[in-house]
């Protein structure tokens, strides 16, 4: 009996109707369409698309479009979907519909791009003012609030001429940003009196505006200092003197002075008087050489351009300037992160051999992992085994970086389903990392349960209501996530089982004493009987008189 009992419970337990939560199917083979089947629309204008739910003649009851904004409108199974003003930057549109037969929700999604031309595009040239001949120079073009930006594309120019490939943003930002790209170059005589821009352009593909929007920079004209060509001597022949200065290299000077000599000779007749002037030349050359000057750098400085704090994955210039130094050509610089040298060292093609400034530069895109990292330059004079051992080495101040980076989740890895029992506690966790520092707001399946704008979500005890997808928002000002949770809440077994124990307990109980009763009753009467039948033996054997 007790045996059976087990079996019952067992058998309950197995047999517990479950419930699966059906997802989206978007690989149906008769799936809904949208036209156009890519949305490319600029913000503030109006949009609109269509959805096929299935093909003509299909037989389905329940289906439906979802939209953030707009309005919507159904005939039949088709249904139209306009906005007069899109005012969102992250959208979608997803349009299903319940199989009747298999009971799977079949739907697609619509890709929205939301974008908005470059508002403006400036161009500079760092370090400023006019430019020396030989030295490099990091050109500047700041693109502000354009997106997405990761659809931009930008060209410099010198004149008409495209120097080098387009650049593009690694930014997945779909929010308007501000962002700088830049492009080195060292100034050569020929740049003097040239113009050098940049241009912009949003290319969003076929489905996008054609043609794509282009926004070009003011063009700045450049002016280049260089040293005087080599040139011949020349004599000048006037009564006054004449100083002709010819430089061969930068450092020999060579003067000549002709000072003219005049002779008047004056013939002297009765009827004619004539004057000859003659002119010679005396020459004399001086050569001077000037001994290079050797001096250590008497300052290095180091910066950042965009300035701090960055955005990850936006492109920065580092900039080291390295101020009175000599001779330049035997200067090297290094650009540090950290304890780590970032690529190799960088010299100047300078041969001045006087004290001057060079500006070098690096360029670097951020990341979440260069927040709180220290950016900074080392400045060495390597002047042979001739110089002073070791060379002299002058750093610059170090610059903590700042990251802003939208939150991403601490743990990546969220379960699928999560089952609880129905009086256990709940606890869900969303932390993330982020700068500024994210803001979290739960979504609960039911208005019964209270929200939460923390990063964990709890509940001291479980019930059905509480059953049902749970969202977490994650936001800062570089962008947002959402996490799901799907959670199921399954009846509390331990009560029913309790029970079944108790009942099979009281009917073991009841059992055995029905046949305990049943045992001693069967027993005890029958010894009686037995007595009882013996006297009645006895009875019928007695002699029995009889009447005569």
């Amino acid at each position: 009996m007790f045996f059976h009992l087990i079996l019952l419970v067992v058998s309950v337990m197995t047999f517990q109707p479950s419930s699966h939560r059906s997802g989206c199917d978007q690989n149906c083979a008769d799936k809904p369409r949208f036209t156009p089947s890519r949305l490319v629309v600029q913000f503030g204008k109006p949009a609109s698309a269509h959805c096929s739910v299935c093909q003509p003649g299909c037989n389905v009851t329940i289906f439906d479009i979802e939209i953030p904004i707009g309005n919507s409108t159904a005939n039949g199974t088709e249904i139209t979907w306009k906005v007069n003003k899109m005012t969102e930057w992250n959208i979608y549109l997803m349009c299903h519909y319940n199989n009747d037969t298999t009971d799977v929700q079949c739907c697609i999604f619509l890709p929205i791009t939301v974008y908005t031309p470059p508002e403006n595009v400036s161009f500079s040239v760092h370090p400023g003012g006019p430019m020396s001949e030989g030295q490099q120079y990091t050109l500047q073009c700041e693109v502000q609030d354009v997106a997405p930006v990761e659809n931009l594309r930008v060209t410099f120019y010198r004149g008409p001429t495209a120097l080098g490939p387009t650049q593009s943003s690694i930014n997945t930002d779909e929010k308007p940003v501000s962002e700088v790209f830049t492009w080195n170059i060292t100034s050569t005589k020929e740049d003097d009196g040239v113009e050098f821009w940049c241009e912009a352009k949003l290319e969003l593909g076929a489905d996008g505006p054609q043609p794509p929007p282009v926004v070009g920079s003011e063009k700045l004209t450049v002016a280049v200092l260089y040293l005087p060509s080599t040139t011949l001597p020349t004599t000048t022949s006037t009564p006054s003197t004449t100083m002709i200065t010819t430089i061969s290299t930068p450092t020999t000077m060579i003067t000549a002075t002709s000072t003219p000599t005049t002779m008047i000779t004056t013939t002297s007749t009765p009827t004619t008087t004539k004057t000859t002037t003659t002119t010679t030349t005396t020459t004399t050359t001086t050569a001077t050489t000037t001994t290079p000057n050797r001096a250590p750098p008497e300052n290095v400085s180091f910066s950042v351009h965009p300035g701090v704090p960055m955005s990850e994955g936006q492109q920065y210039t580092l900039q080291c300037e390295v101020q009175d130094v000599a001779p330049v050509e035997n200067l090297t610089v290094t650009f540090y992160r950290g304890q780590t040298a970032l690529g190799p060292t960088q010299s100047s093609i300078n041969k001045d051999k006087k004290l001057v400034s060079e500006v070098f530069t690096w360029n670097i895109t951020s990341t979440k992992e260069d927040d709180g990292v220290e950016f900074w330059c080392e400045a060495k004079l390597e002047l042979g085994a001739d110089g002073p051992q070791p060379p002299p080495v002058v750093g610059s101040e170090k610059l903590t970086a700042a990251v802003l980076y939208k939150p991403q989740r601490e743990v990546s890895i969220t379960p699928d389903l999560i089952i609880l029992t129905e009086g256990n506690p709940l606890k869900l966790n969303c932390s993330s990392v982020g700068n500024p520092p994210p803001s979290y707001e739960w979504t609960p399946p039911s208005r019964i349960t209270s929200p939460s704008n923390g990063s964990v979500f709890f509940i001291n005890s479980i019930t059905h209501k509480d059953e049902g997808s749970y969202t977490c928002y994650v936001s800062n000002e570089k962008g947002s996530i959402a996490v799901e949770f799907d959670v199921k809440v399954q009846a509390d077994n331990r009560i029913l089982i309790v029970g079944l124990v108790v009942a099979a307990v009281l009917l073991a109980v009841i059992v055995g004493v029905a046949v305990f009763i049943s045992y001693h009753r069967y027993y005890k009467e029958g010894a009686y009987n037995l007595l009882w039948d013996r006297i009645r033996l006895h009875t019928t054997h007695s002699s029995i008189p009889t009447a005569e």
